[in-house]
């Protein structure tokens, strides 16, 4: 707030040409005792703003610091617990937040089903996924810090797990329906567009990994 008062005052206080030295002039001596007065107002407005905060730290009373700390721990709770990923008739699959990238870019989360798969223990999986073709499409984490993931099938019925493809260096993905049986995957880079069409008689015939 304070840059933006200076730049709009020194804008107003900027002499003006009027066509006359000796207008100009005067103008030009009045002008010098502002600035002072403009760098002590702007003083003023900083020494304020601090006493504002040191009161409002001082007053705020036991009950509300209190609040604030139960709000905190409450959504620390919420994030630990496990909630709805996606379900069939015959498998439900759920989800815990494990952390967030920074900027607000992305979650990752740990997955665990019923019945249990043991392919989802101790691994981290994106905030994505598509359900199709009998099964589940997810998103497997390699790495948190240089994102690279691996596209993931499980089949609802056999709960087999198919790894189709490894490694992708981004976790900006499309999905398009060509037709019953083909979906064409785009995996987003910085640089170039992958892109990869999975069959259902890829996902129906592979053996579990």
């Amino acid at each position: 707030m304070t840059k933006e008062l200076k730049i709009s005052f020194l804008h107003k206080i900027k002499r003006p040409k009027t066509g006359s030295e000796f207008v100009d002039g005067l103008l030009s001596i009045l002008t010098i005792p502002l600035y002072p007065i403009f760098l002590l107002f702007v003083l003023v407005v900083m020494l304020f703003a601090g006493l504002l905060s040191l009161w409002q730290r001082f007053t705020t009373s036991k009950e509300d610091l209190q609040k604030q700390k139960q709000e905190i721990l409450e959504i620390e709770n919420r994030n630990k617990q496990w909630n709805v990923f996606t379900s069939a008739d015959s498998v439900l699959i759920e989800q815990q937040l494990a952390g967030s990238l920074p900027w607000d870019s992305g979650d990752y989360l740990n997955l665990k089903s019923n019945p249990p798969i043991s392919y989802l223990t101790d691994k981290l999986f994106g905030d994505w996924l598509l359900v199709d073709f009998g099964g589940v499409f997810l998103q497997k984490w390699n790495d948190t810090q240089k994102i690279n993931c691996d596209l993931v099938f499980i089949d609802f019925d056999t709960l087999k797990v198919t790894e189709l493809e490894t490694r992708l260096p981004t976790k900006h993905w499309t999905t398009e329906k060509l037709n019953p049986d083909e979906i064409k995957f785009t995996f987003t880079t910085a640089d170039i567009d992958l892109t990869y069409i999975v069959k259902r008689t890829e996902v129906n015939q592979n053996e579990s990994n």
